[in-house]
């Protein structure tokens, strides 16, 4: 039986950016399990490692410099790294956004905790 624990948001889309698949060369008798791998999108699900090793197959293709491309029971997966399109704007306007987020996130955290403790000791002291 497979458990399943739905949520509304994993992480953001990925990949990141779009990816040039030019750059990945798939050889065309290659059916791929997600063929808009390289579009930025939702993550569908995470697998547990229990069911991932039952997943894969024995078919795997290497080549130099490229991503491996691994066959499982649901299609072809390409797994490794890749290029990042050449901006040098885009890091930085990354890391200010994660930067901000955080930020923002740690005053919530701190001063939501600290709020409640302290309408918790005032209800005590009334």
């Amino acid at each position: 039986m497979l458990k399943a624990l739905v949520i509304p948001k994993i992480t953001e889309k990925l990949p990141s950016c779009i990816l040039d698949m030019r750059e990945f060369q798939i050889p065309s008798n290659i059916k791929l399990a997600d063929p808009t791998f390289y579009q930025p999108g939702p993550i569908d699900m995470i697998i547990g490692a229990n069911l991932f090793w039952e997943l894969l197959c024995i078919d795997q293709i290497k080549r130099n410099n490229q991503p491996l491309l691994q066959k499982t029971k649901l299609g072809w997966i390409v797994s490794g790294g890749c290029g990042v399109p050449n901006s040098e704007e885009q890091p930085k306007q990354f890391a200010f956004f994660a930067l901000h987020e955080l930020h923002e996130n740690v005053n919530r955290k701190i001063l939501g905790s600290r709020s409640g403790c302290c309408n918790k000791k005032q209800k005590q002291y009334r």
